[in-house]
């Protein structure tokens, strides 16, 4: 087959708990990079041939967007990134082929011995069809401007050669059943570097050459770009590869796909900010609403653990407001007092009861952290009993809410359900 060895360098596709990997905040969080795309499944910004670095303008501007966990849309894509500190495995990754290479079908990608960081980018369609508008056609994607925080001048980030991986999804579930018998391409299947929940991911085998095509290093960061020319300047297609490992009717199967690699980040500084839960640099009501996640969907990564006692629960939650943000339960706005003003607010937004499930935050209304606002969000307010009791500091003892406030309050809910 044609694509045998150009898989071999699989288009430097460079560019979500096992053994090697170790939870930390990397600096890449809070970091805005540009955006730009070429038939995923549209056209957007200003993407590069990996191979050529020929220039495509696709006549809009990049669409700017935050290295930060949160998912956001841009080009008719759900684009998603995280990242890991990775501590090195023992022998590296292990990784297998159906047929051989070099007489051998089991493999260690010795790469994965190395201490760095795992990053990764997913990119799923808003509609659940096919990545590509065509699936036959050549397709790229480039990220410029991806710094990581607090690097040393001159200091530059390393990729690793066989550092790689990709593996597709449908509807967020990660595809199985990879496998390859063609010899000699370097398209090798193993576990997912630091997340149980993706069942396999395949990994790519680069010449240093590859890899320079993909990424273009400058000082504390890097650009990435990725396209199908590195297949096969003609008409090899994401559709082609996942043929290639076995994927069967490709654009009924998956409607994702997700990149990552090993690097090796510039040298410097990490600064830690306390309640950054989403490692954004920062803390703000966003790190509230990430950690109500983490504790809905029982995540057990150590950022969501903040009053470290081994635990992730709502006691970490009355810790971050009550602790860290120095405040109560119901200061929407996180200025220090939980008083009519964050009333205001929240009913102001509009998501009181509005029968829309699961759009609502700490800002608009949702304290518990079930992502509605309604009576229940009153209740965990009261219970902590900071209401028109001034900054948190200030406080010798808690009072009760008057029962005009109540009175007052109860109109605000009466009116706000009519509405």
């Amino acid at each position: 087959m044609k694509y045998a060895f150009r898989f071999l360098y699989l288009l430097a596709f460079a560019c979500s708990l096992r053994v090697g990997y170790a939870q930390a905040a990397s600096r890449l969080y809070g970091d805005q990079y540009t955006f730009s795309a070429m038939n995923f499944p549209g056209n957007v910004g200003i993407t590069e041939d990996p191979v050529t670095r020929e220039i495509i303008d696709h006549g809009t501007e990049p669409v700017v967007l935050t290295f930060d966990g949160i998912e956001e849309v841009a080009g008719g894509m759900k684009v998603n990134e995280r990242a890991v500190e990775w501590a090195g495995q023992e022998f590296g990754i292990h990784a297998i082929q159906d047929a051989t290479i070099d007489g051998e079908t089991e493999f260690d990608l010795v790469d994965w011995e190395l201490p760095g960081e795992v990053v990764e980018f997913s990119f799923e369609t808003v509609n659940g069809s096919w990545i590509s508008g065509d699936e036959i056609a050549h397709s790229a994607v480039t990220m410029r401007d991806l710094t990581w925080a607090n690097s040393d001048p001159g200091s530059m980030p390393e990729f690793y050669k066989t550092g790689f991986y990709l593996w597709y999804s449908k509807d967020g579930v990660g595809v199985e059943g990879y496998s390859t018998i063609l010899p000699q391409i370097g398209l090798l299947v193993g576990p997912h570097p630091f997340d149980p929940s993706v069942p396999e991911v395949f990994y790519i085998a680069y010449s240093q050459g590859q890899v320079n095509e993909v990424t273009f290093p400058y000082e504390g960061g890097v650009d990435l770009t990725f396209g199908t020319t590195q297949l096969d300047e003609n008409d090899a297609s994401w559709a082609a590869l996942a043929d290639v490992m076995s994927v069967v009717d490709i654009v009924g199967v998956a409607d994702g796909f997700h990149i990552g690699f090993l690097v090796a980040p510039p040298l410097g500084t990490e600064v830690v900010v306390p309640g950054d839960v989403n490692n954004d640099g920062q803390f703000n009501v966003a790190d509230i609403d990430e950690l109500h996640r983490g504790i809905r969907e029982g995540l057990t990564d150590e950022r969501y653990d903040v009053n470290g006692d081994g635990s992730i629960n709502s006691g970490d939650r009355d810790y971050l407001v009550n602790v860290i943000a120095n405040t109560y339960v119901g200061d929407s706005d996180l200025n220090g007092v939980f008083d009519s003003g964050d009333f205001v607010a929240v009913f102001q937004a509009g998501e009181y009861e509005d029968g829309i499930a699961g759009n609502s935050t700490w800002a608009t209304g949702d304290w518990n952290g079930d992502t509605e606002f309604n009576t229940g969000d009153f209740v965990d307010a009261f219970q902590a009993g900071g209401y028109e009791a001034g900054p948190r500091a200030a406080v010798a003892a808690v009072p009760e809410p008057g029962s005009l406030v109540l009175l007052g309050i109860g109109t605000l809910l009466l009116v706000a359900r009519r509405r």
